[in-house]
């Protein structure tokens, strides 16, 4: 052999890794260096393209449109194609032509989630308005040749999620929340203006029921009618009894539960708030679904973790313009755990439990993958609050012994 010749041996899965196809081919031809023999290989007939990207996002009534364009040269690809590859793990997608045509790191990282969570097949994403987040992620990092927006003020009322408005307590609540429970009163209330629904996670002794009272308080005096439902464990029913009359007595409630409760619907009819158990509610969904609530309020939520109980769907079949979920410990066990809560409060918006567990559960917990931790943190973050004792130290009482 040649002395002077050097012999460099790369693996497929290497010249697919951080870009080096790319960077390799645009060194070479900087360097004027021709390169030769891409269209002897058999497994490898890749494109020497870069993905040409534009997509256009537009907001609809309820939903979100992007309209994408991808070709690689001459070649156009169609949203199936992308999905496909994600699906598989593929960073390349098959071109018409026989080619390959390679998707790069970065717009991996850039695009994924938009492919994952859209709908579509040739050209047309649809991702219903619980996506905003993705969408406001892409606006955030815009790339101005490749993106463009076309987005209205409904849009931007869902933006302020990163800065609530500001919403007066009621008064004579005012004296008595600390800080940190206005602003969890304020994100119920902004929750409720955009139509989402959301879980208050706060720790364990921070008040989530002098907050939800004193949301579903508001809601009566704007809407002057109030039919809410709240479910609970059996042990916290008379606490949500005890902080109706400490905070908010103006609002009527009954305690549907035990051998001798009601089966009379107009009894119900004129109570504010029924409070009842999880084990009443699967035994009387028959009569409860009948009812048209404002609200359905479950606290100590994990109770409906499991999609294929029958307490979750029963839940799911209660008939409320709005939901609210309550719970210390959303997750207790795996990732999945949050996924029949989301599901009750904003159908569809994980997509099917198959899809959530392949691309989320199984990845997370298993693998410890952190794409996908980021990805679903992005998802979730506007519909739970989550705020610890030592984040709200400062607004809390000193120890009384």
């Amino acid at each position: 052999p040649d002395e002077n010749k050097t012999n460099l041996v790369l693996k497929g899965v290497d010249v697919l890794r951080n870009n080096w196809f790319f960077l390799f081919v645009d060194a070479m031809n900087e360097m004027k260096v021709p390169v030769y023999g891409f269209e002897a290989l058999r497994n490898f007939r890749f494109n020497t393209a870069r993905p040409n990207t534009h997509i256009h996002v537009s907001s609809g009534l309820d939903w979100f449109d992007a309209k994408v364009e991808i070709e690689f040269g001459e070649q156009r690809v169609g949203i199936d194609e992308i999905k496909t590859a994600l699906v598989n793990k593929q960073s390349f997608v098959q071109l018409g032509d026989g080619t390959l045509g390679i998707l790069p790191d970065e717009w991996l990282k850039r695009y994924s989630l938009l492919f994952k969570v859209g709908d579509g097949r040739t050209d047309q994403l649809r991702l219903s308005k619980y996506h905003m987040s993705v969408i406001d992620e892409l606006y955030e990092n815009r790339d101005e040749k490749e993106l463009s927006f076309e987005l209205d003020e409904k849009y931007e009322r869902l933006k302020e999620f990163k800065n609530i408005p500001e919403t007066a307590a009621p008064e004579h609540l005012q004296p008595i929340l600390r800080p940190y429970q206005v602003s969890g009163f304020q994100w119920l209330n902004y929750l409720n203006d955009v139509g989402w629904g959301g879980i208050l996670a706060d720790d364990m002794g921070l008040g989530k029921t002098v907050q939800a009272l004193s949301f579903l308080h508001h809601f009566k005096d704007t809407h002057d009618n109030l039919r809410a439902l709240v479910v609970c464990p059996t042990t916290l029913m008379f606490n949500w009894e005890n902080e109706i009359r400490k905070f908010t007595p103006s609002l009527t409630y009954h305690i549907h539960h035990g051998g001798e409760r009601t089966r009379n619907k107009i009894l119900l009819d004129n109570k504010n708030v029924i409070i009842t158990t999880y084990g009443t509610l699967r035994s009387d969904i028959k009569m409860l679904v009948d009812i048209d609530f404002d609200y359905v309020v479950l606290d100590e939520s994990q109770a409906i973790k499991n999609p294929a109980s029958k307490v979750t769907k029963a839940a799911s079949l209660l008939k409320a313009k709005h939901r609210l979920c309550m719970s210390g410990t959303p997750l207790q066990n795996n990732t999945f755990d949050i996924y029949a809560q989301m599901n009750f409060l904003n159908p569809g918006m994980l997509g099917s439990m198959e899809f959530f567990r392949q691309e989320f559960a199984i990845p997370i917990d298993k693998f410890g993958e952190q794409d996908r931790k980021d990805h679903l943190r992005k998802i979730l973050f506007p519909f739970i609050l989550r705020r610890t004792k030592e984040q709200v130290a400062k607004d809390l009482p000193d120890k009384t012994e």
